[in-house]
């Protein structure tokens, strides 16, 4: 990828948002006795304040996997037309059928991805995690695969940047290095 001499800076700007978005969420907690405490991890919460505010990190989850059914359906019948020999008549109308599905189901994706982040964000505010450093990692990499998706969606940088978010939001590394970070987490929390 080359980029024009004039975008490193927005580029600079953009990555420095998304650590200052991540050391504000990380840091929120500050003051609240036990919530996110770098000196006590390790410690357990007898009174299982390590179990945080489970309704709403279930609904976040679940939300997130609404959102984004569409782009697993899209991946699965990508990889199923590849499988496919040239000629099938099936490949047509399975590429057809995705072209309806991310039709019907992509502003499912692009309106209930922020939606579920918020929650996200809510459930981590009213979570007491004192066991590991794995909920503000796990939330750190959400952040950064939402916030570049929202560039990509609304526009809102030029193209080499809008192409490193797009890298970035459709990263299988890091989605299943996020994924991987948050399954940790909660098992360490419960």
């Amino acid at each position: 990828m080359r980029i024009q001499p004039g975008i490193r800076p927005q580029i600079a700007a953009f990555l420095a948002l998304v650590i200052l978005a991540t050391a504000a969420i990380s840091m929120g907690g500050h003051g609240i006795p036990g919530h996110h405490d770098l000196s006590r991890y390790g410690e357990r919460n007898p009174a299982g304040h390590n179990q945080g505010d489970g309704a709403s990190g279930v609904l976040a989850a679940w939300l997130f996997v609404i959102a984004n059914v569409t782009v697993a359906l899209s991946i699965s019948l990508k990889i199923a037309v590849k499988a496919m020999s040239p000629g099938d008549t099936r490949r047509r109308k399975i590429e057809g059928f995705n072209q309806t599905q991310k039709k019907y189901l992509r502003p499912v994706h692009y309106w209930l991805n922020p939606i579920a982040m918020i929650v996200a964000i809510t459930h981590f505010y009213l979570s007491q995690c004192t066991v590991s450093i794995f909920p503000e990692l796990g939330m750190a990499a959400m952040i950064l695969i939402s916030a570049a998706g929202l560039l990509i969606w609304l526009k809102l940088a030029p193209a080499a940047i809008r192409r490193l978010a797009f890298q970035v939001h459709t990263s299988p590394f890091l989605f299943i290095a996020t994924v991987s970070i948050l399954l940790l987490g909660h098992s360490l929390i419960g």
